[in-house]
């Protein structure tokens, strides 16, 4: 988990309020590559569903030298 203590407390927080088995974990993996298109499509049938769920997306990496 990314992110600072406060955000990881909070995440925490709202997981451990959720009954047993009614989160939803989703990761891809690190080979998974979406477009921004992609990305949307997923987090709008994600929502459609009415499921909770925890959704688990690589920042994309931006290797430029200067």
């Amino acid at each position: 988990m990314g992110g600072s203590v406060d955000e990881v407390h909070e995440f925490m927080n709202w997981l451990n309020s959720k009954e047993p088995n009614s989160v939803v974990y989703i990761c891809f993996g690190s080979l998974t590559n979406f477009s921004d298109c992609q990305l949307i499509e997923i987090a709008l049938a994600l929502e459609a569903s009415q499921q909770q769920f925890i959704w688990v997306v690589k920042k994309e990496k931006h290797d430029k030298e200067e």
